[in-house]
């Protein structure tokens, strides 16, 4: 399984296309965990860009 991500000994790994719901899986030492995500439904808001030009 990838790691995306390490930060304080913990490592964050997720597959691409894993199985549903979208989740990662977190190992610390001799623990881990699987985290889902929450989905929701509702639009991004918008990002404004500046033009330096």
């Amino acid at each position: 399984m990838p790691t995306i991500s390490m930060f304080y000994g913990i490592l964050i790994k997720m597959f691409f296309d894993d199985h549903a719901p979208p989740h990662f899986h977190a190992e610390y030492g001799r623990l881990a965990w699987m985290q889902e995500v929450e989905q929701r439904r509702e639009r991004l808001p918008r990002i404004r860009t500046c033009d330096y030009n």
